[in-house]
């Protein structure tokens, strides 16, 4: 049989703990029918760079009805909801592809009693690396 290409489609995005692995769907042009359901296949990634900027830690990340974002401290202290686009998952650290510039201070444990724009006193993490 000759190769094909195919192109993944949707990801689990986390990895499973217990068997290290992701589970992903992979979309292929099958026009000739040559592939059928069940069939095994051997597969070949071809990964490229993640285009990793940033790695924050996973507290710092907010999930919910507005989106992915983190809170960051602005000009004047005051909070910002940033919209940013997640890359790789490591359990306690996430990596941010976009969305950040790399100098901003970032909120590593956000509560749901912050509103945009709420003046804070920040205070250094006594870990700045996150870990």
């Amino acid at each position: 049989m000759q190769p094909v290409t195919g192109t993944v489609t949707r990801t689990a995005a986390a990895l499973d703990p217990g068997t290290r692995t992701l589970l992903i769907q992979v979309d292929i042009p099958n026009p000739s029918h040559r592939l059928f359901a069940g069939m095994f296949v051997y597969v070949t990634f071809k990964i490229g760079p993640s285009g990793t900027h940033w790695r924050v830690p996973s507290t710092a990340v907010i999930f919910n009805a507005q989106g992915t974002r983190v809170a960051i401290v602005g000009t004047g202290n005051k909070l910002h909801f940033q919209d940013v686009v997640l890359g790789r998952d490591f359990g306690t650290s996430i990596d941010i592809q976009a969305g950040l510039q790399g100098n901003e201070t970032i909120v590593k444990q956000p509560t749901v009693s912050l509103q945009e724009g709420q003046v804070v006193a920040p205070i250094e993490s006594p870990n700045p690396s996150g870990g």
